[in-house]
């Protein structure tokens, strides 16, 4: 967290965090969405105790950890959430991260499993 390394983490599509995931989360990274949402799927009966996300979130539609009730309890997801923003990035994003008023993709390399 001094600066010294930037993660992104850039998908085509959806950023999902699993059902598994731990009960107390923590992302040091810039998480991109480049067509969809940043999000955690709905899990009947299956809450987290907390999620910080150190860095930055972009989404191209919308973001959320959790689900609510009508009541306005939450049913689904993380029960705390923090998002502190690594001012670092600012100057230095991570490698193929937008930065500054003029971005030019030079490359991109789809990767999977």
């Amino acid at each position: 967290k001094d600066g010294t390394n930037a993660l992104g983490l850039i998908a085509g599509k959806n950023i999902l965090i699993s059902h598994d995931a731990p009960e107390n989360l923590e992302i040091n990274a810039v998480l991109l969405s480049n067509n969809g949402d940043a999000k955690r799927n709905f899990y009947k009966d299956n809450t987290k105790t907390s999620l910080m996300i150190y860095g930055s979130v972009i989404a191209y539609k919308s973001w959320y950890w959790n689900w609510l009730d009508g009541s306005g309890n939450i049913t689904s997801g993380y029960l705390s959430a923090n998002f502190p923003y690594d001012s670092h990035l600012t100057y230095a994003p991570p490698p193929g991260f937008p930065f500054g008023s003029d971005y030019n993709l030079l490359s991109w390399e789809e990767v999977s499993n």
